[in-house]
């Protein structure tokens, strides 16, 4: 048998191959055929919502992504394909660099085995890949970084801050990740990185940011129609048809939202998704288990998932919203454990992190309300399919 360390090198190096190697081909597969079909109106259309109607809330990013093109002369959709692929592949190498630096390597694996873990839902449920969620996981995991590799203090913190308000410039969602961001000032002050001056003003930044694109977005919510901010991507390359998914959702009298979540509210979904959802969150139950303290375990969980509660009643992609609470949660903890706020009681074991790894392949969540059985193995059947 394998002594402690040795194992849990192994099963980490392990692990970490089929997180960041493996699990992500459905979803680059996804992203190139994205880019062979001249873009998704749900993949890519949030993200080139503009101000071609009228300033409108989530546009700024699309407003930038056309200005840069413009001024380069690269394909709009070019542009949009390569950025989505460097965020993606920056989320990967960041997540890489917390697993090496991080001195207990069974913690993020075991958080990681979830089928709320957001590259199993991406690789089960290609539907839901390449939202603005993305921006939220680069910034929490900037902060990581910060507590980690207190070197690069200054670059760090600046990337966490940048992809933070882009997040909340982009998508409303990341308002709802501010408490427990503020979790997150909050282990850099008791690492004693930064002076206790140094955490107001960081946690007043954070808050100036929520507030700020908040102020904005109710300010500027909706746009009297779409058609205008469908022509600037018409005279890019687009067709019409990719303005009917995100963009248009964006017009009140277009889609009766209400209705949508009805009609998916159905009891075989909701028993679906609330046995996924049960699945999901039995590693964040364990890594609490394993730790000496339970108040701040307790604390993250709440900052993570409450806020995001009131979604669940306005849209339908619950296991988006749900994935977003888990990530946060996850991240939070994997970072109050490397900052030594959270002592390991009791190291999990890794036969029960392999079995829930297992489970998480084959069974993950529907990015709606739902479950998709077979998971990314029947993600990767179809990708091979789709290829050949």
């Amino acid at each position: 048998m394998l002594p402690s360390k040795e194992a849990s090198k192994w099963g980490g190096s392990l692990a970490a191959f089929v997180f960041l190697l493996v699990l992500p081909l459905p979803i680059w597969t996804r992203l190139f055929f994205d880019y062979l079909h001249h873009g998704d109106g749900w993949r890519q259309g949030d993200w080139l919502i503009n101000f071609g109607a009228g300033v409108v809330r989530r546009g700024v990013i699309g407003e930038g992504l056309i200005l840069f093109s413009d001024l380069t002369g690269v394909a709009l959709l070019v542009v949009m394909i390569l950025t989505q692929a460097a965020l993606f592949a920056l989320l990967l190498v960041v997540f890489w660099s917390i697993w090496r630096l991080h001195y207990f390597h069974t913690i993020p694996v075991l958080l990681a085995a979830s089928p709320m873990f957001c590259l199993f839902l991406w690789a089960g449920d290609v539907q839901g890949i390449m939202r603005k969620e993305l921006l939220g996981y680069l910034a929490l995991a900037f902060l990581i970084l910060c507590s980690a590799n207190p070197r690069r203090f200054s670059l760090f913190l600046t990337l966490f801050l940048l992809f933070f308000a882009l997040g909340n410039a982009g998508n409303l969602l990341h308002l709802f990740m501010t408490p427990a961001v503020i979790l997150g000032v909050y282990l850099l002050y008791w690492e004693g990185l930064i002076s206790r001056r140094d955490a107001y003003m960081l946690g007043l930044a954070v808050v100036a940011i929520a507030v700020l694109c908040f102020g904005f977005a109710l300010t500027f919510k909706t746009v009297p129609e779409y058609l205008g901010m469908c022509q600037p991507l018409i005279d890019r390359g687009f067709d019409a048809g990719f303005c009917e998914h995100a963009i248009r959702w964006l017009v009140p009298h277009e889609v009766d939202h209400s209705a949508e979540v009805r009609v998916r509210l159905t009891p075989e979904n909701i028993q679906r998704f609330a046995a996924v959802s049960v699945i999901s969150v039995i590693p964040l139950l364990l890594a609490c288990k394993a730790f000496a303290e339970w108040r701040f375990p307790i604390l993250i969980i709440g900052a993570s998932f409450l806020p995001l509660i009131p979604l669940y009643v306005l849209a339908t992609d619950w296991a988006r919203w749900f994935s977003i609470s888990y990530m946060t949660a996850a991240m939070l903890l994997v970072m109050a454990n490397m900052a030594g706020r959270l002592t390991m009681k009791k190291e999990p074991s890794w036969l029960i992190v392999a079995v829930l790894l297992i489970v998480a392949i084959g069974l993950t969540p529907d990015h709606g309300i739902g479950w998709r059985p077979g998971g990314v193995v029947t993600a990767f059947i179809a990708m091979i399919r789709d290829l050949t």
